[in-house]
């Protein structure tokens, strides 16, 4: 900063600084020395000012007025100094860490970004792999095909079709609630409701394993998007089959508890590890077992944690008894389908 640049940022000059006042002041600057009052520079000045001096340069100026009847030792005058010296070096102190944080801001941004980058484009290159793989069998060898293999075919078409939709959806996803585009039109609405559809139109991508929404004695609706909270329950129950053998059971209960209404998606895979626990709803965190290779881009989860926040709710992670994960949506404003004036919040 230049002595131009400081009067700019505080261009509300004491009234009574006169014509040396203002050449002391200046000297102090350039010069980064101190000036005025019981200085060696500019003596009949009625201010004294004092350089803050860093490592580098001067970073500003204080001003002292000193009553003119005032007297005052040379310990006085050195205080002055003292404090100058103490603000710059607090002043450096908090730019250093200012620099270093925005210096470690800066690394992660483009550790983050390269790895979607190495993500995506393998993310995105194995699907379409697989999918001009399938159809070109397909086409090529139509003839020569028997019907269930031409069946096969398709169906592994579609599969990974729908999956590449799903990193796009999430890549998407990403960026509007990043930039604070995500906008919720939220009604009342019966999850379980959601959740069947969601069974629905990934029964390709579930069609190795059983999911099992067990049914409630009440029936509940919840105040919710309904788009947003049907990609929530698409990327819970992905990462299920993701993450569980196949063959396996994939449970979804609900209910309520402690004034919420909750929603569980518990699958029968190995569980989280501990350190992924405080984690796993980070962008970009997979969970790689060392026997399993899973694709994906790490959205899911931080995308779903996103969604449930904008819409006052929250989501939970824990590991079954019995082995599996469980995650755990909850609803703070819900109510009983039977009875809908009667909203249900938590206190």
């Amino acid at each position: 900063m230049n002595l131009h640049e400081l009067e700019q940022a505080y261009p509300h000059r004491p009234l009574s600084f006169n014509a040396e006042d203002s050449d002391a002041l200046h000297h102090c600057w350039n010069d980064m020395v101190a000036t005025g009052m019981y200085s060696r520079f500019y003596r009949n000045a009625h201010w004294r000012f004092e350089p803050m001096v860093t490592t580098d340069n001067a970073i500003g100026i204080l001003a002292f007025k000193i009553p003119q009847r005032m007297m005052i030792d040379i310990s006085f005058v050195h205080l002055l100094g003292a404090m100058a010296d103490q603000c710059a070096s607090v002043i450096e102190r908090l730019e250093l860490s200012r620099d270093l944080e925005a210096k470690r801001i800066s690394e992660e941004r483009e550790k983050l970004r390269s790895m979607l980058l190495s993500s995506v484009s393998h993310d995105l290159k194995t699907p379409l792999a697989s999918i001009i793989g399938s159809l070109s069998v397909y086409h090529g060898m139509y003839e020569s095909l028997s019907p269930e293999r031409r069946l096969q075919l398709t169906e592994t078409a579609l599969d990974e079709a729908q999956r590449l939709d799903s990193f796009i959806s999430n890549i998407l996803d990403m960026t509007r609630i990043e930039s604070g585009q995500i906008r919720l039109k939220e009604e009342f609405l019966n999850p379980l409701s959601i959740c069947d559809n969601v069974r629905k139109r990934l029964k390709q991508r579930l069609r190795k394993h059983q999911v099992v929404i067990h049914p409630v004695d009440e029936e509940y609706e919840v105040e919710a998007d309904p788009v947003l909270t049907e990609q929530v329950l698409q990327n819970l129950l992905d990462n299920a089959a993701k993450y569980s053998p196949e063959g396996t059971v994939i449970d979804v209960k609900s209910g309520v508890e402690d004034g919420a209404f909750f929603l569980s998606v518990c699958d029968h895979g190995k569980g989280i590890p501990e350190e992924m626990m405080p984690k796993i709803f980070d962008k970009y965190e997979r969970l790689n077992h060392s026997d399993t290779k899973v694709a994906g881009t790490g959205l899911g989860l931080a995308i779903s944690k996103a969604i449930m926040d904008a819409q006052g709710g929250s989501i939970h992670l824990a590991n079954a008894p019995d082995g599996g994960a469980v995650f755990t949506l909850r609803f703070t404003n819900w109510r009983q389908a039977s009875a809908q004036n009667n909203i249900k919040e938590s206190t």
